[in-house]
């Protein structure tokens, strides 16, 4: 959620643009549920944790001890 303040609501764009780079850089990460809308003063964006990818990330391996 994004809250404009005072005279802020007449530069709707600039909000609309950050939630766009906010979605861009968590692209891999999220699923968009619903794309940003306006509300009175709030400009208003549903995101949710992204699906895993199967398998996963691998396991670190256990670090070799020399003797």
């Amino acid at each position: 959620t994004l809250r404009f303040r005072g005279r802020e609501i007449t530069h709707q764009e600039i909000g609309l643009a950050l939630l766009n780079r906010m979605r861009d850089d968590l692209a891999d990460l999220i699923v968009v549920e619903q794309f940003p809308k306006l509300e009175g003063r709030q400009m208003i964006m549903m995101i949710a944790p992204g699906k895993k990818k199967p398998g996963g990330a691998a396991k670190p391996a256990a670090p070799e001890v020399a003797a």
